[in-house]
């Protein structure tokens, strides 16, 4: 292993740093992992970042040997490959940020349909594109971030092409500022893709083609701190009030996050509607 690193210690200094990982002895012998990445802040209050990451590791143990009472699986698979490119900008100013994101990989190891391991033949490419939004009017913030993704069709992966969340809250300093408040409003979406099934039995996950629509997701929250203690109330997944977290199929309910209509699809259950809080409380002798 190696690290090199290079702090800014000033606004309009770059900074960089570079590691690197390498097996060269065991059954990973060959594998590595770099990384590096350069940003600069500028006095304006902006900034940039990029990086490159690449990754050649071999298969999980889990992936190529598997044995119960009742079978027993084998399966040889070449050493699967990850390069990725990307770079963010900000502005404090303007309250603005994205960023882009490219993956090449290579081999991809993942489950397949029939619950077993297997690998991508060819090559292929992921582009994600992200920007975030944040509008002040007085006390009233509305924070919003959209993600866009392309999957090409020969992929094994469960992404949905297009992902958002919005923000409104009330945010103010009372009393002297010795109370700060923070209450609001969150929805989050995803638009139709192929998740990914998940096996109750197994407790795995694995690839599968039947699409699925997401009911927007709802949450409310207040958090405050006075001091040293902060708190915060949140409700959860408020759109269970108005949409069912099960589906009848076949006459028999079967529990089912995101609703598909017609077609059925098993995927991973999430929780009903919900309401969360706890508190930390800083003492200092």
């Amino acid at each position: 292993t190696g690290e090199i690193r290079k702090e800014a210690m000033q606004q309009g200094q770059w900074e960089y740093g570079a590691c690197v990982k390498f097996f060269f002895a065991g059954e990973n012998a060959g594998d590595f992992l770099f990384n590096f990445l350069v940003g600069k802040e500028f006095k304006n209050g902006s900034g940039i970042v990029a990086g490159f990451k690449e990754q050649l590791n071999s298969a999980p143990y889990s992936y190529t040997n598997y044995e119960n009472r009742y079978i027993s699986l084998v399966s040889n698979f070449n050493k699967e490959n990850i390069t990725s490119l990307y770079i963010t900008a900000s502005s404090n100013k303007l309250k603005l940020s994205g960023g882009f994101r490219n993956y090449v990989i290579a081999n991809y190891l993942y489950v397949n349909e029939q619950e077993v391991p297997d690998q991508n033949s060819s090559a292929f490419t992921i582009n994600q594109l992200w920007g975030r939004k944040i509008f002040k009017l007085g006390n009233v913030y509305l924070d919003n971030e959209l993600v866009f993704q392309q999957v090409p069709d020969e992929a094994h992966v469960n992404a949905p092409p297009f992902m958002d969340r919005h923000q409104l809250s009330f945010e103010k300093a009372l009393f002297k500022r010795r109370l700060k408040l923070a209450t609001g409003i969150e929805v989050r979406y995803n638009s139709a893709y192929n998740p990914a099934g998940y096996d109750a039995l197994l407790n795995k996950f694995y690839y599968q083609t039947k699409t699925v629509s997401n009911t927007p997701e709802l949450a409310l929250f207040l958090n405050f701190r006075i001091k040293k203690f902060r708190a915060f109330v949140m409700g959860d997944n408020l759109q269970q009030l108005f949409s069912r977290n099960t589906i009848i199929y076949a006459g028999t309910p079967v529990i089912n996050f995101n609703r598909t209509g017609v077609d059925y699809t098993p995927v991973y259950a999430a929780p009903d509607a919900l309401i969360r809080f706890g508190f930390t409380w800083v003492l200092v002798n």
